[in-house]
């Protein structure tokens, strides 16, 4: 498993080569290593991902794939495990001077980079008919991976003291981390920002409907967002604390849905992982930080396809939510085998019976106990939360509560409650349109 510093990231004679592309796979490429050199600092600047190379070889459903995914549980989480694959799809950084990959998504661009990008985007007075992502070329990694960002509260957390539906129910132990979007996210967002700049959000009950189909849930932008738009939610924690661990099975499932009316995740211990059993990374004081749980969403469907992942100890890493996990999985990236997975990709459950897919198999009959079990206790809704991401609102499926995005922030949400979107189900609109307000506004 490899381990990423954020300054001084690898020093390749002092770790190994071999060791350092063991840990990520790459056996299948020789030719990266054979780039073994004298010892090398690893640079903090790395290029920015495409896409198109991670998420392409995703196959085609149907011209309706919404109706695909929402009425097969079991395609519903084939195609969410192979955009797990393709995000973590190792990108080749080397240059001359190091050697090595990183996951796909991350070489996409934090909230940070937007501004780097949309100073420069603006400075540069270019038009909507022009590519900005070429203003801005290389990630300045040691940023996203310093102990700031790692620690940093995630919003959601921040706004609990508000949030609509949460009531008396305990607050959860407040989670960090970071959000990471594609390129086709960041391009859409900077030639929407004139639209973004603008969003009045009042200007839009939930009963208004859209004069324009096309941006049903994105009344501040021209459009939804592409195909090619991805956003990614992670949350880390140091390993020197321990780590959380949670259950998942049908008893775990009825045991928080019934903690509270939100629902809430009993943790089953702590555990001590190390590299090879967690993804993880390393900031520039030398804490290495486990990724605890992320939540990769992609515009697949007009409401988003919700993959969410969390990690598992390795006595139930290949139970339940985990025990349908391809092996292209931990190909992409070893560590992947701890982790397991749920999706949403609609309001409401379109499988009249989910488990049914799973039961025969003694592999995977404990997902068919937990799929059967949701089902009984969802009222019709679809599920998909995550033990370290939602924690205290954990009856919930992303789809319901991101509707609200940008508007309010309600836990409870599993049904439509709106005919319109502000930003396409985008909370990080509101540190984007920051981002915009703030540039405009020093630019003059």
């Amino acid at each position: 498993m490899r381990n990423l510093k954020a300054r001084n990231f690898c020093l390749i004679a002092a770790c190994t080569l071999g060791a350092f592309l063991a840990r990520n796979g790459e056996s299948a490429q020789p030719a990266i290593a054979k780039k073994a050199a004298v010892a090398t600092k690893r640079p903090s600047l790395v290029p920015f991902g495409k896409i198109s190379a991670a998420l392409s070889a995703l196959p085609e459903f149907s011209v309706n794939l919404d109706k695909t995914l929402k009425t097969s549980m079991k395609k519903r989480r084939d195609f969410a495990w192979k955009i797990v694959a393709k995000v973590f799809a190792p990108v080749d950084v080397s240059s001359s001077a190091y050697t090595g990959t990183l996951p796909t998504w991350q070489t996409w661009y934090g909230e940070d980079d937007f501004k780097d990008i949309y100073a420069a985007y603006r400075k540069s007075g270019s038009t909507d008919s022009t590519s900005p992502l070429n203003l801005v070329t290389t990630k300045n990694l040691g940023r996203s991976l310093s102990s700031k960002n790692l620690g940093k509260t995630l919003k959601q957390f921040t706004r609990l003291h508000k949030v609509k539906g949460l009531g008396t129910n305990p607050l959860p132990e407040p989670g960090t981390g970071f959000v990471t979007y594609s390129p086709g996210m960041i391009e859409h967002m900077l030639k929407n920002a004139t639209s973004i700049s603008k969003c009045d959000p009042d200007a839009f009950p939930a009963d208004q409907k859209p004069s324009k189909a096309k941006n049903t849930w994105a009344m501040c932008l021209r459009a939804e967002f592409p195909k090619d738009g991805v956003m990614i939610k992670t949350r880390w924690a140091k390993l020197a604390s321990g780590i959380k661990t949670y259950g998942t099975t049908a008893t775990n499932m009825e045991t928080m849905w019934n903690a509270s009316n939100v629902g809430q995740f009993a943790s089953s211990g702590t555990a001590t992982p190390d590299a090879s059993t967690m993804y993880t990374v390393t900031d520039e004081e030398g804490a290495v930080w486990g990724l605890e749980g992320m939540h990769i969403s992609t515009k697949d469907v007009r409401v988003w396809t919700w993959v969410s992942l969390w990690w598992s100890k390795a006595t139930d890493k290949d139970k339940d939510f985990g025990a349908d996990r391809p092996s292209t999985v931990p190909a992409a990236l070893p560590a992947l085998a701890n982790y397991k997975m749920c999706v949403s990709s609609d309001f409401l459950e379109g499988d009249t019976d989910p488990g049914s897919h799973y039961r025969s198999s003694d592999q995977t009959k404990s997902l068919g106990d937990a799929l059967d079990k949701v089902k009984s206790l969802a009222n019709g809704s679809q599920w998909c939360a995550n033990p370290y991401l939602e924690t205290s609102f954990s009856r919930t499926n992303c789809v319901g509560c991101h509707q609200g995005a940008g508007v309010n922030f309600d836990v409870t949400a599993t049904t439509q409650n709106r005919v319109n979107g502000i930003p396409d189900f985008v909370y990080g609109f509101d540190n984007i349109k920051d981002a915009i307000d703030s540039e405009n506004a020093s630019s003059k």
